[in-house]
């Protein structure tokens, strides 16, 4: 192997813990702003419908809005875990490198 060629092989050097704390807040950002369509939605589909008694398509526009709600706000906290996680690894004697490995499960 030619020296050309050995440093495009080598891996990149890990990231700063700066760096990780941009995308940990980045991922948090990009998910309580996809929590907020969905939200809205439902704000909509409750004012659309009547107190009493809700026609089917009212009532099922609501769960619907409900369930998006639901998936939107749980990787929300997903997010918010990975975040606190990486601050106070639960458990964990390993230092920096561990919270690196925390990082890479945030794509899961």
């Amino acid at each position: 192997m030619d020296d050309t060629t050995s440093w495009t092989t080598r891996s990149k050097p890990p990231p700063s813990e700066r760096e990780v704390l941009n995308v940990l807040h980045q991922d948090l950002h990009a998910a309580a702003e996809l929590a907020r369509t969905p939200t809205a939605a439902f704000d909509a589909a409750t004012k659309e419908v009547p107190a009493a008694r809700p026609d089917p398509h009212g009532t099922q526009r609501i769960r619907n809005a409900s369930r998006e709600v639901s998936m939107a706000r749980v990787e929300l906290m997903k997010a918010h875990n990975r975040l606190d996680n990486y601050a106070e690894p639960p458990n964990c004697a390993g230092g920096f490198e561990a919270r690196h490995r925390i990082v890479a499960a945030r794509s899961v």
